[in-house]
């Protein structure tokens, strides 16, 4: 507190030195006017630490305004006006240097902050790519983990003699790699056989039907059915081409077709009850599924005849 006060205390001597400088040439022998001219100096200095640059501009038109009364009085008593011009110049010259160093001082700031926030910038982008880098070493390492489990599926077959016993092996197995709630359904529609074979994370079933409509194909089967194509719906509710029955749990899914030496011979589809769920990648693996269901059912054919 009494720091405070002191610092208060001197800022406003400081100021008011100027004024009172002015006014003692008047009233103080000649002898004293010298130095009062250089006290007037000093004062532009403190000005300059204590206050800044606007107020050290007043200070120094005070200063200038008391050389004039200094170098008026001089040439008044003709007296040797050198001094007082030596003492002029040299506040002109304190002033201009003082002004440099603020400005550098500025500079010196602003180029500083400015790199600052260049380097902030860079970092702010190092960050981002680290952490862009990070997410996609963990989506390949993801993706290589279902690549590898495919690969342990198809391995597997062999272990199974029945047709029946193989397509619900591979289903069942290819919905536990999706972990969330989701189904399975493959439709067979090959040579007059009508199978349905669908698989959950608690269970799995084959049920052979009579005729095609006996199926139950909703529209988005239908559609790869007859175009022929990998289908993918983030959102049952926003998709315009399919409208969803009321009943319908299904929000999302992806549906490739399956084919026998470029025959259709069925259709592959994953389903959630919950939207956004699939992804363009999840739509190539399950198009690999579809090509390994399409080689055991060419087998299985080959087998028949």
């Amino acid at each position: 507190m009494i720091k405070k006060f002191f610092g208060y205390f001197f800022k406003i001597i400081v100021f008011l030195w100027v004024f009172l400088a002015g006014y003692l040439i008047f009233i103080t022998p000649k002898e004293w006017w010298l130095s009062l001219v250089f006290s007037c100096n000093f004062s532009l200095i403190a000005g300059y630490v204590l206050y800044g640059p606007v107020i050290a501009s007043v200070i120094m038109i005070g200063s200038l305004i008391v050389n004039l009364f200094a170098i008026l009085k001089v040439l008044a008593a003709e007296i040797s006006v050198i001094p007082f011009l030596m003492a002029g110049i040299l506040f002109v010259v304190v002033f201009f240097l003082l002004k440099q160093s603020d400005d550098s001082r500025k500079y010196n700031l602003f180029s500083s902050q400015d790199e600052i926030k260049i380097l902030e910038g860079d970092t702010s982008i190092l960050i981002k790519e680290e952490e862009n880098l990070l997410s996609s070493i963990n989506a390949n390492k993801e993706r290589l983990k279902k690549y590898k489990k495919l690969k342990e599926i198809q391995d597997g077959l062999k272990d199974h003699q029945v047709f029946s016993g193989k397509i619900r092996y591979v289903l069942r197995n290819i919905i536990s790699i999706f972990h969330q709630e989701k189904s399975i359904v493959l439709f067979l529609l090959k040579s007059g056989k009508f199978l349905r074979v669908e698989a959950d994370k608690n269970e799995d079933m084959l049920i052979g039907e009579k005729d095609q409509e006996s199926l139950y194909l909703q529209n988005f089967d239908e559609w790869v059915k007859v175009n022929k194509k990998a289908l993918i719906i983030s959102d049952m509710s926003k998709d315009v081409r399919f409208r969803a029955k009321e009943k319908d749990t299904i929000r999302s899914l992806i549906s490739v077709p399956v084919f026998i030496k470029d025959e259709l011979a069925g259709v592959l589809r994953i389903s959630s009850y919950e939207a956004g769920c699939f992804n363009q990648e999840d739509l190539r693996f399950l198009d690999l599924v579809a090509e390994m269901i399409g080689k055991v059912l060419a087998k299985e054919m080959d087998y028949a005849q």
